[in-house]
């Protein structure tokens, strides 16, 4: 596994996107709307879409969740063995998510949120391998054509 980023979990992905792209000056990698991945490895996730998709709940404001520490997995499977064989406390088995990446995620020692993912340049040639078209796998993981072509240096 390797550190690929970490999420914060906000309130307003407008006004966080805002400010981290206009004030504080970070690149915009890739901007799904409701998630907003920066070239510095930050990203940002709207905190209801992260609790529907993390808890299957809304995050509460006041909750000691507040970030997600992300790891790429170059064998998600393999990866996902060890973590449930090592006794973690896996709150997401190994799971494909609504946008196609295969991830799980577990509470750390401190009760911290880790993912372990597919990278998500893997996820765009594992669903193009699988028969779905440019247009279809920009909709299903709701990025633009021209970024998974950036993201996979397709010209």
């Amino acid at each position: 596994m390797k550190y690929s980023s970490t999420a914060l979990f906000v309130s307003d992905i407008s006004v966080s996107k805002d400010f981290y792209h206009n004030i504080i000056g970070l690149e915009i990698m890739m901007d799904n709307g409701e998630h907003v991945a920066f070239v510095s490895g930050l990203s940002i996730w709207d905190r209801v879409s992260a609790g529907n998709v993390i808890f299957q709940k809304e995050i509460a404001l006041s909750s000691d969740y507040r970030v997600d520490i992300c790891f790429d997995s170059e064998n998600i499977k393999d990866d996902y063995e060890v973590l449930a064989k090592a006794g973690t406390e896996i709150i997401n088995p190994l799971t494909e998510q609504p946008w196609g990446q295969l991830s799980c995620r577990l509470l750390d020692p401190d009760g911290n949120i880790v993912e372990v993912a597919e990278k998500i340049t893997d996820t765009f040639k594992r669903l193009l391998d699988s028969g779905l078209s440019m247009a279809e796998l920009s909709k299903k993981t709701h990025t633009t054509e021209a970024d998974i072509k950036k993201l996979l240096s397709i010209p």
